[in-house]
């Protein structure tokens, strides 16, 4: 089946690992699901959900147009080597998941408002995921508030929108859009052939700390991995050790299914 014990030196990382064949709901792996990490940049999937449910309610429009002041710039951000601060909400969307933009995504914290993310996360049942900061505020991070999420929370989330079952269809549908744009693709996509293949994912990376999770389509066949790891030796570690293992399940499907 899947054999990953060779891949992977757990002296040298802690991680968990999901791996479900989407088209018959055969979960492969499933390792630590449930455990509590930093969410590093994963916590901007919850986000972006959140603002689509927003969106969905009427509450604004996604080509809403907002002026983002120079004095809320953070490091991380590609908005402050731009020229101009005036983006829609879609602009917005697409720097937080794709560029995962720091300015952008504490905009659109402020637009949602931090309460309504948690709510948004809380009314889903997810146990282990919590907004409690900005991102770049290391003097709430210092007293103890952090951004945090699983496996599991994140695997609740993918399939909502994957099976089109967290609003309509067409929303789910715009989401699926945003994710196959990303441009870090230095792990689960690092090994796999894009020219055949279709991602849809969102990355993660703090000092040690890695993450990436989405869903694959081979065409004929998808299936979702989610990858957090933590306590890594290195942040080079954790990026080899994510598309490795990407790897292995991505041709154990082409095996299976043929490309």
């Amino acid at each position: 089946m899947l054999d990953i014990d060779k891949l992977i030196d757990k002296n040298k990382i802690k991680y968990s690992l999901y791996v479900e064949d989407l088209n018959n709901n055969e979960v492969l792996l499933n390792i630590n699901t449930k455990k509590s990490v930093p969410s590093a940049s994963m916590i901007k999937i919850f986000i972006l959900a959140e603002a689509f449910n927003q969106i969905f309610q009427d509450k604004f429009m996604i080509e809403k147009t907002v002026r983002i002041k120079h004095e809320n710039i953070v490091s991380g951000s590609l908005i402050k080597n731009l020229s101009s601060y005036c983006y829609s909400i879609k602009d917005i969307i697409f720097l937080m998941m794709n560029l995962s933009d720091n300015t952008a995504t504490n905009e659109m914290i402020d637009i949602l408002g931090m309460e309504n993310i948690n709510n948004f996360i809380h009314k889903h049942g997810l146990k282990e995921t919590v907004i409690n900061r900005k991102m770049m505020d290391f003097d709430k991070l210092e007293q103890g508030f952090d951004n945090t999420t699983s496996s599991r929370d994140i695997i609740y989330i993918l399939k909502k929108i994957y099976y089109k079952d967290l609003y309509n269809s067409d929303y789910c549908d715009e989401i699926m859009n945003i994710m196959g744009k990303q441009v870090d693709n230095r792990m689960m996509a690092r090994n796999i052939d894009k020219s055949k293949t279709k991602i849809y994912h969102k990355t993660g990376n703090l000092s040690n700390l890695n993450h990436d999770a989405g869903i694959v389509s081979l065409g004929n066949k998808d299936y979702l991995f989610c990858m957090l790891t933590w306590d890594g030796i290195d942040n080079i570690y954790g990026r080899k050790i994510i598309g490795d293992i990407s790897e292995k399940v991505y041709n154990y499907f082409v095996k299976a299914y043929g490309e």
